[in-house]
């Protein structure tokens, strides 16, 4: 079996509202617009070559397999052959090592993505945290600006009527002192 190289995605594609998809091709993009639509669905693309190679490697994997259940399972003399032929110890061994050996790249594989899984929602679960803190503060500021548009008005109110009493106190006092009202 070839050596199992890590798949890369070449694009993203996110679920829309409608039912449809938009394609990325950066992935925290993707995961940005996700995150704008309430954690919408995000899945990577691969290559069709990419994704040729994960074929051939499982057709392999299946030959080892078939080749150590057919010698497991066959006469006793098969299975015991000292022959040098393709069911001796010898050949079967190195099958059954070759078949852990390709579960274990697999299972290291699976591992690799299931860590790159849990990181992309934690990272997603920041980006949501981070939106819903700037929605408060917007919304913060919004009060905020409400708040000082009110009292503003409040103090416009105040002024004016101390504006009011000063004209009418100015007037009492040329009346007091004999002037006209003007």
């Amino acid at each position: 079996m070839g050596d199992t190289a890590e798949l890369k995605p070449v694009a993203w594609r996110v679920k829309d509202y409608a039912d449809g998809w938009i394609i990325y091709t950066d992935e925290k993009r993707a995961r940005i617009e996700s995150v704008v639509m309430s954690g919408a669905l995000v899945e990577p693309l691969y290559s069709a070559d990419a994704l040729s190679s994960l074929v051939r490697e499982r057709d392999e994997a299946r030959e080892l397999v078939t080749e150590a259940n057919n010698s497991l399972y066959g006469s006793q003399g098969y299975f015991h052959s000292l022959n040098g032929g393709p069911f001796d110890k010898y050949h079967l061994a190195t099958g059954i090592e070759k078949l852990k050996s390709g579960a274990n790249r697999q299972y290291h594989a699976f591992e690799a993505a299931e860590a790159r899984a849990t990181a992309a929602e934690a990272e997603r679960d920041e980006e949501r945290e981070a939106l819903e803190e700037l929605e408060a503060a917007s919304d913060a500021l919004a009060a905020t600006r409400s708040q000082q548009t009110y009292l503003s008005m409040i103090d416009n109110d105040r002024a004016t009527d101390a504006l009011n009493r000063l004209d009418v106190a100015r007037k009492r006092a040329r009346n007091a002192l004999g002037g006209k009202d003007e």
